[in-house]
């Protein structure tokens, strides 16, 4: 019998043109896991202040579920909508789970 807990990959899909950002499982951080973007060093995890974040490699929050209830979403990331905010640019997504290859 296989006890292993399959983590899902994640995808942002971006609803303005159907861009699509892949990542996969990274570990965990904070014994919550965690998934780096698959091009760059962006990281969705969980923040304790902030619930379900993307950050950078500063801690700099790029994305968040919208609307923000983190006390609903503990154990993964919500699916659904998330915006990003990047300088004068936001964009809306969609967090998506699919089959990862873990």
């Amino acid at each position: 019998m296989n006890n292993k807990i399959s983590i899902p990959n994640i995808e942002f899909r971006r609803r303005l043109n159907n861009l699509v950002y892949i990542f996969r499982p990274c570990g965990s951080i904070n014994k919550m896991p965690a998934w780096k973007r698959e091009d760059i060093d962006l990281w969705v995890k969980y923040s304790t202040e902030y619930g379900w974040v993307c950050v950078d490699t500063n801690e700099t929050i790029m994305a968040m579920p919208w609307p923000c209830k983190r006390s609903e979403h503990i154990s993964l990331p919500p699916a659904g909508e998330w915006v990003s905010k990047k300088e004068d640019k936001s964009y809306v997504y969609d967090l998506v789970f699919t089959k990862s290859d873990i």
